[in-house]
């Protein structure tokens, strides 16, 4: 598995995704192992998604392809985080050009993020 750098760098590509979101990934990827940081660190994450400055077609993009490529670190976590994991590395990045399709799988920011609050109650 390669090191956040690359991984963010693999993700971003071409985008213009916030400087935040480089941050808010970082602290994620640090946080795979221990659940209870990963909860944390996703709802600092889909609270700037969610943010009327975070929530644009590339840093839902971006985040869709970062969590695609870090499948191995998440793919042990609880069931009930693993299952969030998955919808963002699935139809997180429809959130701004097919919102329908990402509402249909509770794949919205605003969504993902209620659903990791339920998580952690």
């Amino acid at each position: 598995m390669s090191g956040f750098d690359e991984l963010w760098k693999g993700s971003v590509r071409y985008r213009r995704a916030s400087r935040e979101l480089e941050w808010l990934l970082r602290d994620v990827h640090q946080s795979f192992a221990a659940p209870a940081a990963l909860i944390t660190s996703l709802d600092r994450l889909l609270s700037f998604l969610a943010s009327e400055s975070g929530r644009t077609d590339a840093n839902c993009s971006t985040t869709y392809h970062f969590f695609s490529a870090t499948e191995e670190l998440w793919r042990g976590a609880p069931d009930a985080l693993r299952a969030i994991l998955d919808d963002m590395s699935g139809t997180i990045q429809d959130s701004i050009h097919a919102p329908a399709i990402a509402r249909t799988f509770e794949a919205t920011p605003e969504q993902l993020l209620e659903r990791v609050r339920r998580v952690s109650e």
